[in-house]
């Protein structure tokens, strides 16, 4: 997307990476590993950083001294999809495997000749292994005269990326206080999706999610999406989630509760209450791109619930995105002994995040057969210091009995010790609440297998050595185990370093 808008481009990361390679060996982009001023040089119109590299970078210093613009995301990426009717997915939990969906599901929702583009904070199966969460249906340039290219965007709060973005539909999934290192109070935090939704033509807005719901309440473009009919009736209308039957069913704002338009049936293969709820997002999303501005308020169109139906038939197909709820091995890894493993990799790095995944975890894997391990690392110390108590309540609450749980060392990121607050006061980062702390505060609660890891690779051995010393046969009445592995950070290193040893 981003190469036909320049004759050059170039660009670098902290460390070499697939990632890097393929901008090369796919886009013809010069590509760097680490940060040195000669990779900037006095002929570049523009340089767009990332809310992870810090304002004394040698590579801006170097912009600055030849005084080269410099944009963050927030500025570039609605610059660059000005011309595009524009989904803009946010939300504290759930964004980017709803992104995935809504953008999959667009490809077969809209005409074969619309464009449409996709950003996505995570790599979608879907797409292919070497997209790395960027997709366009079409190559090149729209043409004068096409259609407008329909944008899919995860819209991320952090760093205000998501400031300059004025959606055709904008989608919140949930708003819990997080990014702790730059929304210093959770009322900072709720303003920053206020002024999102403001700037949208039409908002939709969990109403599962107390949050999303309060930001919804606020702006009468919002339309709901959620498991309670008389919530979504009694707020605007909207799209009801029957768990049940599986289906999506439209209410106006004039509508009553037995007034609803089927709009699909939800068949949406991810384990998970959650993903229901994503699911239904996308569905709905891509149905409100084909409603005119009168028609959230009525009956909606032809177009619109062709759409909606074709979204939901691709979302029945979906393979999900990469570290959520990431089944690592398609089928169980069979030991000399007998004994099976399987392992399944997750993003989450909040505590509501954790519960879901511990809660989908105990949904595919039946505790009765199963022994589930889980390993476990903190994304930056500032979230885990201030949300300490709830990290520890939802690991030890979402577990099953005896379950082991080994906790890593916490992942640093952002060079935590230079930031700023949004609001521009000093982020302190040092606290005793840390990993070892964690540790200790599982054991209060009850769970009596619990480890501290000081690395990545220590947790590799620690669980491999538990494989080797019959871990798995003494926690089931079955030689079945599954291991999950939770955060942001390196450790899902683990859950891969474990298959690939256990498979030679």
């Amino acid at each position: 997307m981003v190469p036909t808008r320049f004759k050059a481009i170039s660009g670098s990361d902290a460390s070499e990476s697939p990632k890097l390679r393929r901008l090369t060996e796919k886009h013809g982009i010069l590509t760097y590993a680490g940060s040195n001023a000669a990779h900037i040089q006095n002929n570049v119109d523009v340089v767009v950083r990332s809310t992870a590299v810090p304002d004394d970078d040698v590579e801006l210093a170097t912009a600055r001294k030849y005084g080269i613009p410099i944009l963050s995301r927030s500025h570039f990426v609605p610059d660059l999809l000005e011309q595009s009717r524009i989904v803009a997915i946010a939300g504290t939990h759930g964004k980017t495997t709803t992104t995935g969906m809504a953008a999959v599901a667009a490809v077969c929702a809209q005409p074969s000749t619309t464009t449409v583009r996709a950003i996505v904070g995570g790599d979608v199966a879907d797409f292919g292994s070497d997209t790395d969460g960027f997709f366009s249906n079409q190559d090149g340039d729209v043409n004068d005269g096409a259609a407008k290219p329909v944008a899919i965007v995860e819209a991320d709060e952090y760093g205000g990326m998501f400031d300059l973005m004025s959606p055709h539909v904008a989608v919140i999934t949930s708003v819990e206080w997080e990014h702790v290192d730059y929304y210093r109070t959770p009322e900072s935090y709720h303003a920053a999706f206020d002024g999102f939704a403001s700037r949208s033509r039409v908002l939709l807005a969990c109403a599962d999610d107390e949050g999303a719901l309060a930001i919804a309440r606020k702006h009468p473009n919002a339309l709901l999406y959620g498991t309670s009919r008389d919530c979504v009736v009694g707020n605007g209308g909207g799209f009801h989630v029957d768990e049940e039957d599986r289906t999506l069913t439209f209410y106006s704002s004039s509508s009553s509760a037995d007034d609803g338009i089927l709009v699909a049936n939800l068949d949406v293969p991810l384990p998970g209450r959650y993903n229901l709820l994503n699911g239904a997002a996308a569905v709905a999303a891509n149905a409100l791109l084909e409603m005119a501005d009168e028609e959230t308020t009525c009956t909606p169109s032809r177009s619109a619930l062709a759409a909606a139906d074709a979204a939901c038939r691709r979302i029945a197909t979906f393979r999900g995105v990469a570290r959520r709820f990431e089944l690592l091995t398609p089928s169980p890894l069979v030991l000399d002994d007998g004994a099976t493993f399987e392992f399944v990799d997750d993003y989450a790095h909040h505590p509501t995040e954790i519960a879901s995944a511990l809660s989908a975890m105990r949904e595919k894997f039946d505790e009765t057969a199963y022994g589930i391990w889980v390993v476990v690392q903190a994304h930056t110390q500032t979230r885990l210091a201030a949300m300490h108590e709830s990290f520890a309540d939802a690991l030890a609450s979402g577990v099953p009995r005896g379950c082991w749980i080994c906790v890593v060392e916490t992942f640093r990121a952002r060079d935590e010790g230079r930031l700023s607050h949004a609001d521009g006061s000093t982020l302190d980062d040092s606290s005793e609440l840390d990993a070892r702390a964690l540790v200790g505060r599982l054991q209060v609660l009850g769970c009596s297998s619990v480890t501290y890891a000081s690395s990545v690779d220590d947790a590799i051995t620690k669980v491999l050595d538990r494989v080797g010393t019959g871990g798995a046969a003494a926690s089931t009445s079955t030689p079945r185990t599954a291991v999950l592995t939770l955060g942001a950070g390196d450790v899902t290193r683990v859950g891969r370093a474990c298959v690939k040893r256990l498979q030679t």
